[in-house]
């Protein structure tokens, strides 16, 4: 199994990108592409990420054509991909195990689920509360 550093972009397609570019990226915003290719590497319906990154229905066409996300979306989407990533090292990297996980109710998060407390940069820090402690 290969060894993750979560939060780098490697589930996005930006594998190796320092902080810095990918916090620039970001501000341009990141290209629909990885929206796609997170979608694939974390078998999230893509439905649900865009809900989760805030796009609004019927935007996906638009976002194809011009190639880019939005920053809101974008900075959302790193977000996700980051908690995901982390999520996955806590599963040991069994993606089945980790999608399913991701998509559930969970008590901790008082029944909510992590894609949803991903939403929200408050959920986000709960999600990774709760994440710590489960190391």
């Amino acid at each position: 199994m290969k060894t993750m550093q979560f939060g780098r972009g490697e589930s996005l397609g930006l594998e190796g990108e320092d902080v810095l570019t990918l916090n620039q990226r970001i501000k341009r915003g990141l290209p629909y592409a990885s929206l796609v290719h997170f979608s694939n590497f974390s078998r999230l319906p893509l439905v649900a990420i865009e809900n989760a990154i805030g796009m609004p229905q019927g935007a996906r066409s638009r976002r194809q054509k011009s190639g880019t996300l939005n920053f809101n979306e974008s900075d959302s989407l790193c977000r996700l991909s980051r908690l995901y990533e982390f999520a996955l090292e806590l599963f040991h990297g069994e993606p089945e195990a980790t999608q399913v996980w991701f998509q559930s109710p969970c008590r901790a998060l008082g029944g909510l689920t992590p894609l949803w407390c991903s939403i929200t940069d408050p959920g986000a820090r709960e999600l990774e509360r709760v994440m710590g402690r489960m190391l």
